[in-house]
């Protein structure tokens, strides 16, 4: 509920509150209706919680795209739409979210880098007054709280971390807005204008809170997108209101004593949109060799060695596009072989060696002992990138590998080896 409360998936032009599964182009009229009395929707509301402990990664959803986990606002929906849908918040609150921009009552439109929705105040208050009713109810709280954890508590941690960085000098914070709004006038966009916004926080944050996993960067990009559209659509201090209820409510020594300590920092200086001012160039690991800013292709990088050296073949294949292993499961490819080509370890010289003992399809990938990247190429016409490497084998030999990689508009990767 909380994402449906902070604005979901806040992407580079700012889409907030995800269209239900399978939904097309958003009409543009909505069919409102009577919404539930007070004690109907309360009811409705804390089953909606109560639902959550059977929720799903939502495969359904067409924009539903890779399973991270419940962290960021897209994830998190993506989890929270399998149980509960964007139209019945609405039916239940009676109210339009959007007071303008180019979302409908079927969802949202994606596909406009230069508007966003801006919301009804109306909206917003009906949610923070009536979302969290483990405010006042201590043995709701108890029953939800392990809920919180899993699907909240990051996210709802981040984004208020992310607001008081931001607010740390006022005259950053407008220069940004400013700067985001002159671009939406000229048309002027860059698709990754918000990654500049990962090194609002150094990488110990980012160790001490989330364990060392650098996707929640983009979540901080993802933050900063959403606080500017709410300034200036004029719900910001709505919104954090909200955000403090929920943190009050589940979370009271994080905003009490925490947060505070956290962002002992000197205040954010502007940085080039698209570039991350103190992102790391190397993965805190060591599959990584060569130089790169890119965390998201770390982070990729990292999951996939981690998949290989496990030998976790399910795991590695959702690394894959999934239309592309689908196109080749449809000609008799099987899953070994298209894992062994579609990491280019088919080449001549190549020999994959099958493990001792083993009797099964997965025996010549079993052989991986230990993965290696070593070089980046720039995007080629199709813009997928090359990542070249070394697999050692469990004799010592070493065979070379090569990754075609394919990045989503949300900023992740996916393997899209090529075909025929």
């Amino acid at each position: 509920l909380m994402v449906f409360l902070m604005g979901a998936p806040a992407l580079a032009a700012g889409p907030e509150l995800v269209a239900q599964a399978g939904s097309g182009t958003p009409s543009s009229s909505w069919n409102l209706g009577r919404p539930p009395a007070g004690a109907d929707a309360s009811a409705a509301i804390k089953q909606a919680w109560n639902d959550l402990f059977r929720a799903k990664y939502d495969e359904s959803n067409a924009l539903c795209e890779f399973d991270y986990g419940p962290q960021g606002m897209k994830n998190v929906y993506c989890y929270l739409s399998s149980v509960f849908s964007y139209g019945r918040l609405v039916q239940l609150s009676g109210l339009k979210p959007f007071v303008s921009g180019p979302h409908g009552a079927g969802g949202l439109e994606l596909k406009t880098p230069y508007d966003f929705g801006r919301y009804n105040p109306q909206f917003v208050e009906w949610m923070t007054a009536n979302l969290f009713p483990a405010e006042k109810d201590e043995q709701f709280k108890w029953i939800t709280e392990p809920l919180y954890k899993k699907f909240f508590q990051g996210t709802a941690r981040l984004y208020y971390l992310v607001h008081f960085r931001m607010h740390q000098d006022p005259g950053f914070f407008q220069g940004e807005v400013q700067a985001y709004q002159k671009a939406l006038t000229e048309k002027n966009l860059d698709p990754y204008w918000f990654t500049k916004y990962w090194s609002l926080f150094p990488d110990s944050l980012y160790e001490k809170q989330f364990g060392g996993d650098f996707y929640w960067g983009n979540v901080t990009a993802c933050a900063a997108g959403f606080w500017i559209r709410r300034s200036i659509d004029q719900t910001d201090g709505m919104f954090l209101n909200g955000l403090e209820k929920l943190l009050k409510t589940y979370d009271p020594d994080f905003i009490s004593t925490q947060a505070k300590t956290l962002v002992q920092l000197p205040a954010p200086q502007p940085a080039p949109s698209g570039t991350a001012a103190s992102a790391p160039k190397t993965s805190a690991q060591s599959h990584v060799a060569f130089e790169t800013t890119d965390r998201m292709l770390l982070r990729f990088l990292e999951d996939l060695a981690a998949a290989m050296e496990g030998h976790d073949w399910e795991r590695t294949l959702t690394l894959f596009d999934p239309a592309n292993y689908q196109e080749q499961k449809n000609v008799g490819i099987d899953a070994p072989q298209y894992i062994a080509e579609g990491l280019g370890l088919g080449f001549a010289d190549n020999h994959l060696i099958p493990k001792p003992g083993d009797a099964t399809p997965w025996a010549r990938l079993n052989g991986i002992g230990q993965v290696r990247f070593t070089q980046l190429s720039p995007p080629d016409a199709e813009g997928l990138v090359q990542v070249h490497g070394l697999v050692t084998l469990f004799d010592g030999s070493q065979i070379k590998m090569v990754l075609y990689l394919a990045k989503t508009p949300t900023g992740a990767y996916m393997m899209k080896p090529p075909v025929g």
